[in-house]
């Protein structure tokens, strides 16, 4: 039996392994093909916390703050989202690594007494987390 180490191999990339042995008495070479593909078995990124507060109070306007910290075991994070219900704000931020932390601020004008929903999304390589948070201005 043979076996081979193929931990070098990039991820999900076609390959082809040949082995060839000298088998008989005689000199002559046989062997076989065999054809396979690596395939990348990730996670979901982490959302280890995800807050969201409002501190506009007696301000005629919203301000929300968001304060995040994702992580991502395969070290492929690649995009965080946030965005407030009943407004235009949020955004869109690409993300690189295993661990990425922020605070994130928002003022939505006329939002004094409103309530607000904050969605979160993290993405990966290997897939996404989200999550909805309420806040009341």
């Amino acid at each position: 039996m043979f076996t081979a180490d193929l931990s070098g191999l990039k991820e999900s990339v076609e390959y082809e392994y040949r082995a060839v042995g000298n088998t008989s008495a005689d000199g002559t070479t046989t062997g076989a093909t065999t054809s396979f593909s690596t395939q990348k078995s990730g996670s979901a990124p982490v959302m280890n916390r995800f807050s969201v507060s409002e501190a506009g109070r007696p301000d005629p306007h919203a301000e929300v703050t968001v304060v995040w910290d994702v992580t991502d075991p395969d070290g492929d994070l690649a995009e965080v989202s946030i965005s407030i219900s009943n407004s235009t704000k949020g955004m869109t931020r690409t993300l690189d690594g295993s661990v990425v932390s922020d605070v994130d601020s928002f003022k939505i004008k006329s939002g004094d007494g409103e309530a607000f929903d904050v969605n979160f999304t993290v993405t990966s390589a290997d897939g996404s987390t989200s999550d909805v948070k309420p806040v009341t201005a």
